[in-house]
């Protein structure tokens, strides 16, 4: 029955809620002021973050702003902290935007992290959506990231039925959020991986697939290279995004060859449209982009054959 606070202006007073909790530590390096932590296991865990009407989350502690020092910045050195294990059990996360009132949620069934020889190794299964997860991967050591004095690794595989994500990531050091980059290799092959995300999944083309380098920083977000082919339609190009006001995209993408008819509505049964016939590529139905926020988008497309 462990409960922590919520933030005053949170939609409930506990911000996160554990059954049972339960924590090893070992006495005699902590007598000499290390941190060795053997075990951690939280079963039911309720988890709640949202964010105020200006962005801000439950999750910011203004105590500890500015407590994280950047590479060479001459602060005090990072907490000297090992790390054995670490096991999950029926964590229910949700999320609240305060901005938008969106809400989002789900299920973290179990997740296990143990110390190895590289870092730390990630087991999990989650319920996203209603749709089931798989994760597993080498994180960067716990050590290794307080000290934030160099790169932090990160590779994680997630698949899910008709879908699989395999990411591959370097965090660089400094001030956080820390910038970094994102190897990604995705593919969808099934309607059923789409479902729980999108109202007309069917109509969607596959198989989808991707391959793409992300570079963050804490205002930009830039995939270059980027491949993206959608039932057998390939773009390859770049796109950068960057946070400022208004925000800006800039979008360059080349095509050797687009055949529409395999994006676009199928053709009547018993063969070819008559002559003359008009095809159209959208429905009736409008697209939901009455509330866009303000911003500025350049896109640059070059179909070699179309």
């Amino acid at each position: 029955d462990l409960t922590l606070s919520n933030a005053p202006w949170g939609s409930r007073p506990d911000m996160l809620r554990v059954k049972r909790a339960a924590l090893q530590l070992e006495l005699w390096p902590l007598l000499q002021g290390r941190v060795n932590i053997d075990s951690v296991a939280l079963d039911g865990v309720d988890l709640l973050l949202e964010t105020d009407a200006q962005g801000v989350g439950n999750w910011s502690l203004p105590q500890l702003a500015g407590g994280e020092s950047s590479p060479g910045s001459g602060g005090e050195a990072a907490p000297n902290i090992g790390f054995e294990q670490l096991r999950l059990g029926e964590v229910q996360v949700a999320y609240r935007d305060g901005v938008s009132g969106r809400k989002q949620a789900f299920t973290l069934q179990q997740l296990a992290l143990e110390r190895n020889a590289q870092g730390l190794q990630l087991e999990a299964d989650a319920v996203l959506q209603t749709q089931r997860w798989q994760a597993s991967g080498q994180l960067g050591s716990i050590a290794q990231w307080l000290a934030n004095q160099a790169d932090w690794p990160l590779q994680l595989a997630l698949r899910s039925d008709g879908a699989r994500i395999d990411v591959q990531a370097q965090l660089t050091p400094g001030k956080a959020p820390r910038s970094g980059r994102f190897d990604i290799d995705a593919r969808v092959d099934k309607v059923a991986a789409l479902t729980p995300w999108l109202d007309d999944a069917a109509r969607v083309p596959l198989p989808i697939l991707l391959k793409t380098s992300l570079a963050l920083t804490p205002d930009s977000v830039r995939a270059d290279p980027l491949k993206l082919s959608l039932a057998d339609q390939s773009l390859s190009g770049s796109v950068t995004l960057r946070q400022a006001t208004p925000w800006q995209l800039q979008a360059q993408l080349d095509a050797e060859s687009l055949d529409l008819t395999r994006v676009g509505p199928s053709r009547p049964a018993g063969g070819t449209a008559p002559s003359g016939a008009r095809r159209e590529l959208f429905d009736d139905k409008p697209l939901p982009i009455d509330n866009l926020p303000q911003g500025q988008a350049t896109l640059q497309l070059r179909v070699a054959r179309l």
